[in-house]
């Protein structure tokens, strides 16, 4: 693909080909993570805020014992900003202009994943991931 592609780009740019990534087992050795789609039941435009809240919390308090990681992502004025936390700890990150907040989203996602797999012992702890209306690019 490369011989094809660095032909016809301009001089100044060069394609470099991304290895394959496989994983150490296959994808259906893996468990199924659990996923809570309860607030969907709930339009966020159409309820009291505080019955949402009271719901969101329901949900979080029924995964006791676990590290609760937050992500969010906003456009501001053409900047596309977002965050993530784990526990105590908030990383924020600054994306191109044109990524959208689905790719934003999904960026975070794989980030706040990476750190959690680089944390000592993260494999004897359970971690949940929220992402969704109430979390922290307002703060940044």
């Amino acid at each position: 693909m490369r011989a094809f592609l660095n032909p016809a780009l301009p001089r100044k740019i060069q394609f470099h080909c991304l290895p394959p990534i496989f994983p150490s087992c296959p994808p259906w050795a893996i468990p199924v993570p659990e996923i809570n789609l309860n607030l969907l039941a709930h339009h966020k435009k159409t309820t009291n805020s505080t019955i949402y809240r009271t719901h969101f919390l329901e949900i979080l308090n029924s995964f006791s014992n676990a590290v609760l990681c937050f992500i969010d992502g906003s456009n501001f004025k053409n900047k596309v900003r977002s965050a993530y936390s784990i526990g105590d700890e908030t990383f924020s990150l600054r994306h191109r202009n044109c990524a959208s907040i689905l790719t934003t989203e999904l960026q975070d996602i794989f980030q706040c994943l990476e750190t959690i797999l680089s944390l000592p012992l993260s494999h004897s702890r359970s971690f949940r991931i929220c992402s969704g209306p109430f979390l922290l690019v307002s703060h940044l």
